[in-house]
C-alpha cells in the first residue's frame, strides 16, 4: 500500500512539473537560469529571439563557451527557435559539424545573399573551427539587421575536445 500512494504521489509530481513545463511556450516572460552558469535567457514569444543574459551583469551574451553553447543547443525552450550555423568551408563542415546546424561559409562571395535568407527574428549561435570567423560571422549578422545572435568561441577543436559529438 505505501508503494502504491508512493507512487501515485510521484505520478501528481510528475505531471505537474510536466504541465508547469509546457505552459513556457506561451507568451508570458519566462526566465531560467542553468545551475552553475553565468548566464540566464529570457521567452517573451515563441517566435522571437531568446534573449540569452549575462546573470552578473544584466546584458546580452555575445559569446559563449562550447560547453554553454551545448546547453543552449539542448536546452527545450530553444528547440523551435534556435539555428545553429557553422560558418567554416563546405570541406570543413562535411569532416564534421554540430548536429542541425547550417553550413554558410564566411569566406563565400554570396555571405550577405544567404544570410539575407534566413529570419532575422530567431536566435542563432554560429561556430567555425576557433571562434575568429564566427566572429567576424556575428558582427556582419548584428550589422545587417539580425536580432541576436551569440558566437561560440573556440569552435569545433573546443568542442571536441570537450567530448562533444559532431555529425558527418
Amino acid at each position: 500500500m505505501k508503494k502504491r500512494f508512493l507512487f501515485i504521489v510521484l505520478l501528481i509530481v510528475l505531471l505537474a512539473s510536466v504541465i508547469t513545463f509546457n505552459s513556457c511556450g506561451n507568451n508570458t516572460p519566462t526566465t531560467t537560469t542553468t545551475p552553475a552558469s553565468r548566464w540566464a535567457w529570457g521567452v517573451v514569444d515563441i517566435n522571437k529571439p531568446v534573449t540569452v543574459i549575462d546573470t552578473s551583469t544584466g546584458k546580452p551574451i555575445k559569446d559563449v563557451s562550447v560547453e554553454e553553447a551545448y546547453a543552449i543547443i539542448n536546452d527545450i525552450l530553444f528547440f523551435n527557435n534556435l539555428i545553429i550555423i557553422d560558418v567554416r568551408s563546405p570541406e570543413e563542415f562535411a569532416e564534421g559539424h554540430i548536429e542541425n546546424a547550417k553550413n554558410i561559409d564566411v569566406n563565400a562571395g554570396d555571405i550577405l545573399a544567404q544570410l539575407g535568407e534566413l529570419n532575422k527574428n530567431l536566435t542563432y549561435i554560429v561556430y567555425c573551427r576557433t571562434g575568429i570567423r564566427s566572429d567576424i560571422a556575428r558582427d556582419i549578422m548584428e550589422e545587417i539587421g539580425f536580432s541576436f545572435v551569440i558566437n561560440m568561441n573556440s569552435g569545433t577543436i573546443a568542442w571536441v575536445a570537450a567530448g562533444l559529438p559532431l555529425v558527418k
